[in-house]
């Protein structure tokens, strides 16, 4: 019975010092957004994990949502890596959960040869088994600066 006993503590004290590698849906959000933005222009198979097989861009414009993207994940890549910077950093991450379904709003700070840039972005994710998936990106704001 004391074996039994100790076996339990050690796994209950194990899951509440994280040594099983558990994490939760925000740590895992975070993570996702961060191989995003570290595999942009760097680790294509990285950064085409971090998506939905069918992802869309779009943009607040006057109060319209124009959709400027739709489509495949891996023509998604080719397009962006085509029209979009060379460096990409997100900061000031809030983040709205509900059930399998998030809302990330943040900084997008952004560098292409002598031009840099902010915008406002929404990423829209889905819960996908254990992984968060990007399946849009929405710029509600952009205050490029050249």
């Amino acid at each position: 019975m004391s074996r039994r006993m100790s076996f339990v503590l050690l796994l209950v004290l194990a899951m509440m010092s994280g040594c099983l590698g558990a994490i939760d849906d925000e740590q895992a959000i975070d993570q996702t957004l961060d191989m995003w933005q570290n595999s942009f222009r760097t680790n294509e198979k990285d950064f085409l994990a971090t998506m939905t097989d069918l992802v869309q861009m779009s943009a607040l414009d006057d109060e319209l949502l124009d959709v400027v993207y739709i489509g495949t994940k891996q023509s998604f890549a080719i397009w962006f890596a085509q029209i979009g910077p060379d460096q990409i950093r997100l900061e000031d991450r809030e983040v709205t959960r509900t059930g399998k379904e998030a809302v990330v709003n943040t900084r997008f700070l952004w560098s292409r040869e002598d031009e840099e840039g902010e915008d406002e972005f929404l990423f829209r994710m889905v819960k996908q088994g254990n992984k968060w998936l990007i399946r849009e990106l929405v710029v509600l704001d952009a205050m490029g600066k050249a």
